[in-house]
């Protein structure tokens, strides 16, 4: 595949995604507006992070999985690092 084709993609999917992203935001404002947990996320990870320390927080695996992004963001949220609403913003953009 050609160079020229191949920054055509990359193009063409940053746009999408940024039309994804305006799209939802045009349905929904308040979810990037006003950050929440989602589901699981502070019942169990935010709870286990709270409860536990941090490194038991990042090599323990919940629901059977290790999930890093998760433990990470939950461990800075309930050490201070980081307010819990900083944390469910990152969340959601990513």
């Amino acid at each position: 595949m050609s160079d020229f084709l191949r920054k055509r993609q990359v193009t063409v999917k940053c746009i999408m995604t940024i039309m994804v992203i305006f799209i939802a935001y045009l349905r929904l404002p308040e979810v990037l507006l006003e950050p929440r947990f989602w589901a699981e996320e502070g019942t169990s990870y935010f709870s286990y992070a709270y409860d536990h320390d941090w490194l038991v927080n990042l090599l323990s695996p919940q629901f059977g999985f290790n999930t890093l992004y998760n433990s990470i963001a939950t461990s800075l949220a309930t050490k201070n690092l980081a307010s819990p609403m900083d944390i469910v913003s990152i969340r959601e953009i990513a």
